[in-house]
């Protein structure tokens, strides 16, 4: 490197030296707290939705039960019919 480029680079890390790194702790602690807050929501958002597929699928098998058992008892009662029949 060339005495110049070596005094760019001084003259570049001596800027940065002189930030006041309060400041730029501060934007870096908000910017980090905003990717929290927004990853937060992100997840709130999945759970929902994850409760709501859940609520609906228990549901579904809650009336599919209830169908199952209607199905039973018909098929029960049809069965008992024809013992019936086969009896007289």
């Amino acid at each position: 490197m060339t005495n110049k480029e070596l005094d760019r680079v001084e003259h570049y890390f001596r800027s940065l030296m002189s930030m006041e790194l309060g400041d730029s702790r501060l934007e870096t602690k908000n910017q980090i707290a905003h990717i929290l807050r927004n990853q937060a929501e992100k997840q709130r958002e999945i759970e929902k939705e994850a409760q709501s597929m859940v609520f609906g699928l228990l549901k579904e098998i809650r009336r599919l039960r209830e169908e199952n058992q209607r199905l039973r008892e018909t098929y029960q009662a049809n069965g008992m019919m024809i013992l019936k029949e086969a009896a007289e």
